[in-house]
């Protein structure tokens, strides 16, 4: 007799692992079964017995296989993924090549050392500080207002306190907090002005090279001044830059400094100007230190503005000049969330003011905010600035793909779409070498980030774009 392993791998061999196949053998089964003797069926039950064990070796061998692996056997040959892993070794290879050939056919250069002289070289600062804080009937909060600014570890500010008329304890208690400590100056409205106004006072006060803004139901952490002080160290010299900003983390009405970190790093966007703020206000009142010079060329606070939003008018109209602010990347304040704030008291006000600074983004600017002298007056509405920079976008990689093919005219006609004097949007915006390298891909066939061991290779080609683009954005 035909022993059962035999009989097994036969059936096997001859159905493979089909189902169908299975199914049709017990179809016939059953239809001899019926017509057969009882000998018949005796034989009918032995083969059904070995279709039986037949699947249930399928299955076992089945459960034996590594999911996602199939059987070789001895001497076979390996899966696609190692031929993929050979193709893209060969691929880079190939890449490297091509670059170095396309690079010496055009005479393109390693890049030198571009560093700038010592004296063009970030420095650190110490600039005396001016925090200005507007009180107006706060004295459930002003003593911590204040006990947070003693705090700071930055050494070198002054405090201008400007109560606004305020009919409560306040000034009695500024007056205990601040004692005889030179470092505070406490300036009184007679008759209650508005909180722009009052921040405008302290700004005409003010001493410092730089403007800090803490409302009298506030709170700054230690690090706070230290650490904004260093994000505009570490971008010196840039003439477009009016100053930092920090995290603002919204509690509650009743936090404590004592529940407060003294720093805490944050993921902050890598700069703010006008294109990049959308139309919206980029950061609340306590957030900046601003230079006191440009503050005042924007006109400081419009006092007209008594229903929420003040803040924001300002730093839109420092934005539509050019300017732009760093971030310190790290937590420096606390807004406290009252109920009786501007925001939640007057909604509908506070909208509408928001509603006018955000249609005034997406038209021409008002030629009056344009009179501050500036780098980078940006006039124009705010989506054509995000158009440019889409155009720029393409057309620094089409052209990075017409150099890497060997065609420098091809690239030179390729940028000649680039609006002339827009040098400081693209830089400020478009990650330059990142374009050259989406371009150089598609030309080598290879996705990006398979060429990421290629700076080297992809650095003459960065430079020789680059140097393109600023001739005619320049």
């Amino acid at each position: 007799m035909v022993s059962l392993g035999r009989s097994a791998r036969l059936i096997r061999s001859g159905l493979g692992t089909s189902r169908g196949g299975l199914v049709v053998l017990g179809a016939v089964l059953g239809v001899v079964a019926v017509v057969t003797s009882d000998l018949g069926a005796m034989v009918v039950g032995v083969i059904s017995v070995i279709a039986l064990a037949t699947v249930m070796l399928l299955v076992i061998g089945r459960r034996r296989t590594p999911k996602g692996k199939p059987e070789h056997s001895p001497g076979a040959i390996a899966g696609p993924a190692a031929g993929m892993d050979t193709s893209l070794e060969t691929a880079i290879r190939s890449s490297r090549q091509r670059l170095a050939g396309v690079a010496a056919a055009l005479g393109l250069e390693p890049p030198r050392n571009r560093a700038g002289p010592p004296s063009a070289q970030p420095h650190a600062i110490r600039p005396l500080i001016t925090v200005v804080v507007p009180v107006h009937n706060d004295e459930k909060y002003i003593e911590a207002a204040l006990q947070s600014i003693k705090l700071q570890s930055y050494p070198h500010w002054e405090c201008i306190i400007v109560d606004d008329a305020s009919d409560d304890a306040s000034v009695q208690l500024i007056e205990s907090a601040v004692g005889s400590d030179a470092r505070f100056r406490l300036i009184r409205h007679e008759v209650n002005q508005g909180p722009g106004a009052a921040r405008n006072t302290g700004l005409a006060e003010a001493r410092g090279s730089h403007l800090a803004f803490l409302d009298a139901d506030d709170l700054l952490l230690r690090e706070s001044l230290s650490d904004r002080v260093q994000a505009i160290s570490e971008r010196q010299p840039d003439p477009f830059l009016a100053g930092s900003f920090c995290a603002v983390r919204f509690g509650p009405e009743d936090v404590i400094l004592d529940d407060l970190p003294d720093r805490r790093h944050v993921t902050q966007p890598d700069f703010v100007d006008f294109v990049s703020a959308s139309g919206e206000c980029p950061f609340t009142m306590i957030a900046p230190l601003v230079s006191t010079e440009v503050v005042r060329k924007a006109g400081g606070f419009d006092e007209s503005m008594r229903s929420g939003g003040v803040d924001w008018d300002l730093w839109y109209r420092i934005l539509r000049n050019g300017w732009v602010f760093v971030p310190s990347r790290s937590l420096g304040a606390v807004y406290r969330q009252r109920g009786g704030g501007i925001t939640r008291g007057k909604p509908a006000a506070h909208t509408e003011a928001a509603a006018r600074l955000i249609l005034a983004a997406y038209r021409n600017a008002d030629p009056a905010i344009l009179s501050i002298p500036s780098p980078y007056p940006m006039p124009d509405p705010l989506p054509d600035y995000q158009a440019r920079l889409t155009i720029a976008e393409r057309a620094i990689r089409f052209a990075s793909m017409a150099l890497i093919d060997g065609d420098r005219p091809g690239m030179r006609s390729t940028l000649a779409v680039l609006e002339s004097g827009s040098w400081y949007l693209l830089d400020r915006h478009l990650d330059l070498p990142s374009l050259v390298t989406r371009g150089a891909a598609r030309v080598l066939g290879v996705r990006p980030k398979h060429l990421d061991g290629l700076e080297d290779e992809l650095a003459p080609f960065v430079v020789e774009v680059e140097t393109a683009v600023r001739r005619v954005t320049g």
